[in-house]
């Protein structure tokens, strides 16, 4: 069975992760290796243009990235097969997947390609771009991670009605995640526990004995609930979460509203209503819920604002110094949709109410997520090679560096791994699955 992919996702290198969300603190501990040292250098600075010495440091990793990604959309039109009767797509026998490295250029993995195939693809892309030979087709890869995707499904559902053996209880409890590691060319399961009893427990249940492990901790599902990363509140649930990425809303009448994008899992339903909390501790009403998912592909809800003349959405992230001010860092784009779906390697920030402006590089995507305390799963989420959030950081705007001097959403943050890593949401696949009579309904503003 191949992936239907529900629209164009952007760059897609990986496939498949399923995330046990035992505990995922919607939005993480801020370990920040990769943001790390944009708050010491923002931490640093009580004046000044912050942004261009911020620039200094990431510039050329940036541009590196920038022909890496073009490299790839080039990659992806050769090697992508598309049915059209069904809309699934595959991908050719000798292309093994495609990631950014760490100095920022595109690695191309071939198996068993021909020299004509091989030189086919290097008459379309850069100078920059490396190959390397691997064992495993991506193909290959994709179809046993669907259906390893599909048997942790069936695992959970038991799980919570108490159909489980002692040992297939312990496994559920123990998987955080599973997914298509391309750096690696394996497939890897995520565990509390890694031990050979596990393992073998694992081997038992999914029958494919070709993954790899990786110990991970688990990712909780509660949140902690007018610059984008600001601080909100859902009434209805009494949940913290942050102030995301500035859109407009198609609605089905054929007008757009304004607002802003936060996580679903922080609302309950239509019309919950919405509060920012200021500096001073006070909370004001300033919008409600007039979309919401926490299934299926999204995490993510539409907040509409309702008093625009004294409340609206900035098109600038949230940031703090060493001081304890706070003041607005990148500016997203206007009058534009969102970004692509980030390829992996790809540099992206986030700016939250928690942990304010923090990056790291997407390792995974098209993540499937299990939150056991909430009793849902997800598909099509991302994951990030390392943490860059923390309980409050939830719905917090996921960006890239795409127009200059401006910056494009490419996520909802949902939740994470303490110490380890972030999960979020694709903008184009809340689009996608959002898409009413109208069109697709969300546009950066």
């Amino acid at each position: 069975m191949k992936r239907k992919i529900i629209k164009t996702l952007g760059i897609v290198l990986t496939i498949g992760m399923m995330l046990s969300l035992n505990g995922i603190a919607f939005a993480s501990d801020a370990e920040k290796t990769g943001g790390e040292k944009l708050k010491e250098i923002i931490e640093s600075q009580t004046k000044g243009n912050v942004t261009d010495i911020v620039d200094q440091v990431v510039t050329e990793r940036l541009e590196c990235e920038k022909v890496a990604i073009s490299d790839n959309q080039k990659i992806m039109k050769a090697v992508e097969l598309e049915n059209q009767r069904t809309n699934e797509k595959s991908y050719v026998d000798y292309y093994g997947g495609s990631y950014i490295n760490e100095s920022g250029n595109l690695v191309i993995q071939l198996c068993d390609a021909t020299e004509a195939e091989q030189q086919e693809l290097q008459k379309i892309t850069s100078d920059n771009v490396a190959f390397e030979e691997v064992a495993n087709s991506y193909e290959s890869l994709t179809d046993k991670m669907e259906r390893s995707s599909i048997l942790l499904a069936e695992l959970e559902e038991k799980n919570a009605t108490g159909e489980l053996s002692e040992t297939q209880k312990k496994l559920a409890d123990n998987i955080v995640g599973m997914g298509t590691k391309v750096e690696e060319n394996k497939n890897v399961v995520y565990m509390v526990d890694i031990s050979e009893e596990m393992q073998a427990a694992y081997f038992e249940y999914f029958g494919d004995e070709s993954v790899i492990f990786e110990q991970s901790q688990p990712i909780k599902s509660s949140a902690t609930l007018m610059p984008q990363g600001s601080e909100i509140l859902i009434l209805s649930t009494g949940m913290g979460a942050s102030l995301g990425t500035r859109m407009e809303y198609l609605r089905n009448n054929g007008k757009y509203v304004k607002g802003f994008m936060t996580a679903g899992h922080a609302a309950k339903a239509y019309g919950d209503n919405v509060l920012f909390v200021k500096a001073n501790g006070r909370q004001v009403s300033i919008g409600y819920v007039i979309k919401r998912q926490f299934s299926g592909s999204v995490d993510a809800a539409f907040v509409m604002l309702d008093d625009l003349n004294n409340y609206e959405a900035s098109r600038y992230t949230k940031y703090t110094n060493s001081s304890g001010a706070t003041g607005e860092l990148y500016k997203m784009c206007v009058s534009c949709p969102y970004g692509a779906s980030p390829s992996v390697g790809q540099t992206v920030y986030k700016s939250g109410a928690t942990t304010y402006l923090t990056s790291s590089q997407v390792e995974i995507t098209n993540f499937t997520v299990t939150y056991k305390e909430d009793n849902v799963t997800l598909t099509n989420m991302i994951k990030t090679k390392t943490c860059m959030s923390d309980s409050g950081d939830s719905g917090s705007n996921v960006f890239t560096k795409e127009h200059g001097s401006v910056y494009d959403s490419v996520g909802v943050l949902s939740g994470a791994a303490k110490n380890a890593y972030t999960v979020f949401c694709d903008m184009e696949v809340i689009d996608a699955v959002w898409e009413n009579s109208q069109g697709a309904p969300l546009f950066q503003y």
